[in-house]
């Protein structure tokens, strides 16, 4: 079975090359552009909540994160989605 991951292709890779380059807010705007083009894929989902936490916007990236496991729940990606959150500090803290 095929990953989510492999499946965006070049949808994802431009955003994702920025923000692992350092430039995270140019690469978050380039993987919102990414999800709007493919709302459904997981894949675009997860890299924008590592993104979103990078920043420090933890509950944004809680947020992508609760709809990538409700979506994505035996995937090799929900399982991803499920460790970041899970790694994540409470909405309390």
């Amino acid at each position: 079975m095929a990953s989510n991951l492999a499946d965006i292709g070049d949808h994802r890779a431009p955003g994702w090359v920025l923000v692992m380059e350092g430039e995270t807010n140019h690469g978050l705007n380039l993987l919102r552009d990414a999800g709007a083009r493919a709302s459904r894929n997981s894949g675009i989902s997860y890299h924008l909540a590592l993104a979103l936490n990078s920043l420090g916007r933890t509950a944004e990236a809680r947020h992508e994160l609760e709809t990538i496991i409700e979506a994505a729940l035996s995937t090799e990606i929900g399982e991803k989605a499920r460790a970041l959150l899970s790694s994540l500090p409470s909405a309390e803290e």
